[in-house]
């Protein structure tokens, strides 16, 4: 069955709580969009599934503030099966002068009557001039 409109609506919305969640630190909260296949895949760091995705978002939330997820493509990829592709950015709380950007990618997968998010990734962006190249260290403790 593909994605209606409202399930659409619904990526978008959930997108924005994730960040919202995110800059007010509420990561328990976060466990109604993960599932026990859920992956987060950050720059420089080991992958992390189920639990410890969402150990690996409240550590994000902990260093970082001014959270902000920006879709720019949502597509369908098959049933059930939508893919997000955007803009991550954030200040480190110990630079806030300092905004990094990133480029994500999600994949909704709907179980039942929910969507869960089954992956999500993200990159140091070269919109900032970084090559992303040779900065795994500085990487590592951005995320």
């Amino acid at each position: 069955m593909p994605a209606s409109h409202d399930d659409i609506v619904w990526i978008e919305n959930a997108t924005a709580s994730l960040a919202d969640r995110l800059n007010q630190g509420d990561i328990s909260s976060l466990s109604d969009l993960f599932d026990e296949t859920t992956l987060l895949m950050p720059p420089a760091r080991r992958t992390a599934k189920a639990a410890g995705a969402t150990e690996l978002l409240r550590n994000m939330a902990v260093g970082n503030e001014g959270i902000r997820l920006h879709s720019t493509q949502l597509e369908e990829l098959g049933d059930g099966l939508v893919r997000d592709v955007g803009t991550l950015s954030l200040r480190r709380r110990q630079k806030p002068e300092e905004r990094m950007n990133y480029r994500y990618l999600m994949v909704w997968r709907k179980s039942g009557a929910a969507w869960k998010l089954t992956t999500m990734m993200w990159n140091r962006s070269n919109t900032d001039g970084a090559s992303g190249q040779g900065r795994a260290g500085q990487q590592q403790a951005e995320a």
